[in-house]
């Protein structure tokens, strides 16, 4: 098992967005395979991650701390 180590949040980073029609795969992949390391090899961490499924607000809505 790996050690917990703890995160003391001093910043918080909101991403509020849409996906393009059509992109899902691609964006999910480039997501989980590129785009969150890169954030967590600089310090940056998912702690909550918000989907819309209808209405007139962002599809997505994340949450990060630094």
């Amino acid at each position: 098992m790996f050690p917990t180590l703890p995160i003391i949040p001093q910043y918080k980073l909101l991403l509020c967005y849409d996906i393009k029609r059509g992109m899902s795969t691609a964006y999910y992949r480039y997501v989980m395979s590129e785009f969150v390391p890169a954030l967590n090899d600089m310090d940056i961490y998912v702690v909550d991650a918000w989907h819309t499924a209808y209405g007139d607000k962002p599809q997505r809505q994340e949450e990060y701390v630094v």
